[in-house]
């Protein structure tokens, strides 16, 4: 797995396809507070000569008490997927 900079420059034009969700529940929601989500652009990484992308999400109350954290993976050659399975030619 190669590591790519998370400063270069990443060209999305293409799409994606989901390769996975990793999710951690800290604390239960409380009704009535505000939650407010954040998200950010964790990791990015080439595996078997594709990128991929590591987008995280945070979502905290009002009060600022971490309610959950969400990373979902992305590949970003989605014309790339199901090759294995069936070749074109």
């Amino acid at each position: 797995m190669t590591r790519l900079p998370l400063d270069l420059a990443y060209e999305d034009n293409t799409g994606g396809f989901n390769a996975g969700n990793e999710m951690e529940f800290h604390n239960p929601p409380v009704a009535g507070k505000i939650i407010k989500v954040t998200g950010r652009v964790h990791d990015k990484y080439t595996r078997r000569d594709k990128p991929y992308l590591v987008i995280e999400a945070t979502a905290t109350d009002e009060d600022g008490r971490l309610i959950e954290k969400m990373r979902t993976y992305q590949m970003k050659k989605p014309d790339e997927v199901g090759k294995k399975w069936h070749p074109q030619g």
